[in-house]
């Protein structure tokens, strides 16, 4: 009588390994295009914040605040405002115009960290909004 011993053969394992491969070489590049599109839009709602911020800021001071150039400086100018993306993206505002009625300004977002890379994402006080080279492909929001 021959006896039968239990277990796993080389070539299941090889072939439940190439399976499990195959299924993460789908999901792991799926899963990094939605890191970086909630990244994004996590992003273009730290813009409309920043935005209500400015807003509040003319209704106190009757001018908008100056330009800033990076993310600690509208922290400064607008202490209120704490971004939920400030790791992955720079915050800035520029063109500030007090001159003109009503007065404008445009605030923009561009990305820092590796998932984000590339991407720049703007608002202005019209509620002009754009976006280039970011997750999704979309040129507006």
């Amino acid at each position: 009588m021959r006896s039968f011993s239990r277990g796993f053969t080389l070539i299941e394992l090889m072939i439940t390994c190439v399976v499990i491969a195959i299924l993460a070489a789908i999901a792991v590049p799926q899963y990094s295009r939605y890191i970086a599109r909630q990244k994004v839009n996590s992003g273009q709602m730290d813009l409309v914040s920043l935005a209500m911020n400015m807003d509040v800021y003319l209704q106190n001071n009757t001018t908008y605040p100056a330009t800033a150039a990076d993310t600690a400086a509208v922290k400064v100018l607008l202490p209120a405002w704490a971004p939920a993306q400030g790791a992955d993206f720079n915050y800035k505002i520029s063109a500030v115009s007090n001159s003109v009625f009503p007065p404008t300004y445009t605030v923009e977002a561009v990305g820092t960290s590796t998932a984000v890379s590339g991407c720049t994402i703007s608002l202005t006080s019209a509620n002009g909004r754009t976006r280039s080279g970011c997750a999704g492909g979309a040129t507006t929001w």
